[in-house]
């Protein structure tokens, strides 16, 4: 299990939000969590997946987002492309849950790219098309990731040698620069707003229940 801190920081390089991921390997699943939060408290995210070793398909997805005083819940199961669950929405103290039953085409689901970003490093392509699915709204994006030469940045006043890999959101999830070394998720600069993402402490941890990673209450 693996347990990685990342800060953000903003275009005039003060820290503004922290981001903290988890992947643990259990038997034939993969468990991915991630909490991010920016420092002013005005967004707040905790979302939790489930996916399969084997195939490195999301079987299933927990999202809770908050923006300052409205949130949302989103949690579903994904079973060859069909999606079920709920989708809880709470705007200015009103309260609003729809079901989730629906079928959609897509390749992966976004936070794959950033949770399995080791498996597709060393593919030797120089572009990758993608149909991405954004977790909360459900949209799909006609995606890409473009692999550029490895290359030293920059992270923290330490040079990195590292793999550059864009991945263009199709306007519907962020475009995003990613940097990959040593098996780890580097550094994410977001293009849109400005926002830089930093790995500032990685650290395994010893064999725990799945069930620990998860943030999220059920």
């Amino acid at each position: 299990m693996s347990r990685d801190s990342f800060n953000m920081y903003n275009p005039e390089g003060k820290k503004v939000g922290t981001m903290l991921t988890k992947t643990f390997i259990e038997k034939e699943k993969i468990y991915y969590s991630d909490i991010s939060q920016f420092d002013n408290g005005s967004i707040y995210e905790e979302a939790f997946f489930v996916i399969d070793k084997e195939s490195l398909r999301t079987e299933s997805v927990n999202i809770y987002f908050k923006i300052g005083e409205n949130y949302q819940r989103i949690e579903y199961n994904i079973t060859n492309k069909s999606l079920q669950g709920s989708n809880t929405l709470s705007i200015g103290g009103k309260l609003t849950t729809k079901k989730i039953d629906t079928i959609i085409d897509f390749d992966v689901v976004r936070p794959e790219i950033f949770a399995l970003i080791n498996g597709v490093v060393n593919l030797k392509k120089d572009t990758l098309k993608l149909k991405v699915l954004e977790p909360t709204s459900l949209r799909v994006a006609n995606a890409s990731l473009k692999f550029e030469d490895n290359q030293e940045v920059k992270i923290q006043d330490e040079l990195h040698k590292v793999k550059r890999i864009s991945l263009n959101g199709g306007r519907v999830v962020p475009d995003n620069i990613i940097y990959v070394g040593d098996f780890k998720l580097k550094k994410v600069d977001v293009v849109k707003p400005s926002l830089e993402i930093c790995l500032v402490k990685s650290k395994k941890i010893e064999h725990t229940d799945s069930k620990k990673l998860h943030f999220i209450e059920l």
